[in-house]
């Protein structure tokens, strides 16, 4: 695990299970009223209590995090802590315990002692890393990151396996670079981490906005598969014509090439920067890396996408001319409505969309066995597409 971004996370983690101890203790006080004072109606400070949890924990930065910082999450078993998880975790834990007050209240007692402990473990580490002189892992301006995560089953730990992967990946990644008119298309590595193979390759928001998207629909189409597999096993299980169930077969490898084609297509017509000589070829190497793309999640890799956070406001906020005649929840709420719209530009909106998109893959459970149809053949990247851009420049001036 590399211990920048175990940083990062534990101090994305610190923070949010400091809010959470302090929303949980009103939660824990609302039971405690219930379980001391039966005579009084408990619903309305109990729902307050809880609501005010679950908007924390729905607002968490976990929520948004790829599949590399997940698994750093899973890693020091934060995951019932933090986000959507420990919003599911807590209220299934107080539906168990509806039956009475004081049953909720032990309940609850339980888990913010764990709480308390996981929180002490992580800012004992926190202090220990940067006591050692550790930075966060962080992405600024206008960086943005590709992170491949590659499952020991593709590779068996041999270095030669690896190797066929970087090469593939270095290719794809190249021909990203070049649809989005990159100037540098050397790919630069910014890190390495074990446990499965993870590389984490620089690259800018421009190869990002190309990228991101095909994670996005990659998920998409995933699930679309599974849903229609869902289908056709039943239609087995009931007995129907060997036929019909070839027949939706048949369906689930048309809509993959379709979509395939599909995508190639649409971010070849947003390519402005690509020369019209070379349009054809880039778009039959697109086809091939959406495919590879396709297949590598398929058979349980991960691939991600990360931008640096967002630029802040262009200025600070300024309290109207009739700040003095507010109160101060008056006050707070023209602050709200001034970030709200802040948070609603463009450039904002864009990181936020491609960071939405690049890390889609986190949502997408252990795939012990591939349920699409895309071959080894049909991945396959043609060597001549390994030429690097001094050599295809050289040529083309020859011409």
């Amino acid at each position: 695990m590399d211990a920048s971004r175990l940083l990062a996370v534990l101090a994305d983690v610190e923070a949010e299970t400091t809010s959470l101890t302090a929303a949980l203790t009103k939660l824990t006080a609302a039971y405690t009223a219930a379980r001391d004072t039966p005579a009084q109606d408990p619903t309305e400070p109990i729902r307050q209590a809880r609501d005010d949890v679950g908007t924390l924990l729905r607002g968490s930065l976990t929520n948004g995090y790829p599949p590399s910082r997940r698994r750093i999450l899973q890693a020091i078993q934060g995951e019932r802590f933090v986000g959507d998880t420990a919003a599911t975790y807590i209220d299934a834990m107080l539906a168990e315990a509806a039956i009475s007050p004081a049953a909720a209240l032990a309940a609850l007692q339980t888990y913010g002692t764990q709480l308390s402990q996981f929180r002490g473990n992580c800012t004992q580490a926190r202090k220990g890393l940067v006591g050692l002189h550790v930075e966060p892992d962080a992405l600024v301006d206008e960086q943005a990151e590709v992170g491949i995560l590659v499952p020991r089953s593709l590779t068996k730990g041999h270095l030669d396996a690896l190797n066929r992967q970087l090469n593939r990946w270095n290719i794809i990644l190249k021909g990203f670079a070049e649809l989005a008119g990159a100037d540098e298309r050397e790919v630069t590595v910014r890190s390495l981490s074990t446990g499965s193979e993870q590389i984490f390759l620089e690259t800018s928001l421009t190869v990002a906005g190309f990228l991101a998207p095909v994670i996005d629909r990659v998920l998409g189409w995933y699930k679309q598969i599974q849903e229609i597999q869902k289908l056709r096993k039943e239609l087995e299980r009931l007995g129907a014509p060997v036929s019909e169930a070839q027949g939706v077969k048949a369906h689930e490898k048309q809509v993959i090439e379709d979509s395939i084609a599909g995508l190639a297509k649409e971010l070849m017509a947003r390519a402005t920067a690509v020369p019209p000589g070379r349009k054809g070829e880039i778009q039959n190497q697109l086809t091939i890396s959406i495919r590879y793309i396709t297949r590598f999640v398929d058979q349980g890799g991960d691939v991600e996408v990360t931008v640096a956070p967002p630029p802040p406001p262009p200025g600070e906020f300024v309290a109207p001319a009739d700040a003095a005649t507010m109160t101060e929840a008056q006050l707070e709420q023209k602050k709200a409505e001034w970030a709200a719209v802040q948070q609603q530009r463009p450039e904002v909106q864009e990181r936020l969309d491609l960071a939405r998109k690049g890390a889609a893959l986190a949502s997408l459970t252990n795939r012990e066995t591939g349920i699409l149809q895309l071959t080894e053949a049909e991945v396959a990247i043609p060597e001549a597409s390994a030429e690097d851009d001094d050599q295809k420049e050289e040529k083309r001036t020859k011409k």
